[in-house]
C-alpha cells in the first residue's frame, strides 16, 4: 500500500494547479481534523490482482472544501491530475457534507490503481 501512497503523492504534488489550491495537504487517511479546508485525504484497499506481478488497489480520494461548488472544482483538479496516468482508472464518485459545526462539502472519488 505504501507504493500507492507514494504514487498519489507524486502525482498530486506534480500537478501545479492542485498544489496552488491545497498546498501539500494530501493525506493518507490521517491529518484531516487539524487542517483547514481545502484538503485531500485518501484511503487505500488492496483488492489483489490476477497477476502476481501486478497488484490492484481501490483508492477513495476525498476532497474537502467550504462549499459544494468549491469541492466540485477541487474534484476536477484531482481528476485532471490523474487523467494521464494509465495505472489509475476512474470508477465513480459520491458527495456529501460533514457534520456540524464545520459542515464542509466533500466528494469522494473512487479509482482502481494497478502497480
Amino acid at each position: 500500500m505504501k507504493e500507492v501512497a507514494k504514487f498519489l503523492q507524486t502525482v498530486f504534488s506534480g500537478y501545479q494547479p492542485l498544489v496552488d489550491e491545497v498546498g501539500e495537504k494530501f493525506y493518507w487517511e490521517l491529518g484531516r481534523e487539524d487542517d483547514p479546508v481545502p484538503v485531500i485525504t485518501y484511503t487505500i484497499r488492496d483488492i489483489g490482482g490476477r497477476n502476481k506481478d501486478v497488484k490492484s488497489y481501490e483508492v477513495g480520494i476525498r476532497c474537502y472544501h467550504e462549499t459544494m461548488d468549491q469541492t466540485a472544482d477541487l474534484q476536477l483538479l484531482v481528476e485532471e491530475a490523474l487523467k494521464g496516468e494509465s495505472r489509475a482508472r476512474y470508477v465513480g464518485a459520491e458527495s456529501g457534507v460533514t457534520e456540524p459545526p464545520e459542515s464542509e462539502g466533500f466528494i469522494e472519488l473512487t479509482y482502481n490503481i494497478k502497480l
